[in-house]
């Protein structure tokens, strides 16, 4: 997947302080930032959603 040089947006969530935690060490042992991390698997998420929209259109 390429990387998009689209202009960046700041954004806010409330996310329990635990799950924080654990997603910093796991992004820290993915090697990526949390905001690389999250991008990552938005765009993932967007991804799948795409592909099954695609074969819910093959099947109709």
């Amino acid at each position: 997947m390429e990387r998009r040089q689209d202009k960046m947006v700041r954004i806010s969530a409330t996310i329990p302080e635990d799950i924080v935690e654990k997603f910093k060490e796991y992004c820290k042992q993915e090697r990526r930032s949390m905001s690389a991390q999250i991008t990552f698997l938005m765009e993932k998420a967007l991804e799948q959603k795409e592909e099954e929209q695609q074969q819910k259109q093959k099947k109709d």
